[in-house]
């Protein structure tokens, strides 16, 4: 039975991101949403809040991930827990891949007035 519900959420996850991707390609409601938030959270910073967000953003850089994931796989694989080290150095594989192929597909610009 938690086979099938997992199945059924799988499948529900993969509809919802084809919807989302289909949204973005199309410059539907996501697309056009994109400018008012920025406004929004243009509006709405400080100093201490961009210096925060700045360094949670260096949290996903891949100079910092990288390494964190390799002491985690090798780290597993001392520990001889081969099958959940395959497993982390698949996943992050395959999103580094999913990544960069959704960069190329899908050309988003940023908006303008960026600090940064």
């Amino acid at each position: 039975h938690s086979q099938l519900n997992r199945a059924v959420f799988t499948l529900f996850l993969l509809l919802l991101t084809l919807l989302l991707v289909l949204d973005m390609t199309e410059h539907g409601l996501f697309y056009h949403l994109n400018q008012p938030i920025h406004q929004l959270f243009l509006n709405a910073h400080n100093a201490t809040a961009t210096k925060l967000a700045v360094c949670a953003s260096f949290l996903g850089y891949k100079f910092v991930v990288g390494p964190i994931v390799a002491v985690l796989v090798g780290w597993m694989f001392l520990q001889r827990y081969w099958r959940a080290g395959l497993h982390l150095l698949g996943v992050v594989i395959f999103t580094g891949a999913i990544v960069t192929v959704c960069k190329t597909w899908i050309a988003y610009p940023r908006p303008g007035g960026l600090l940064y």
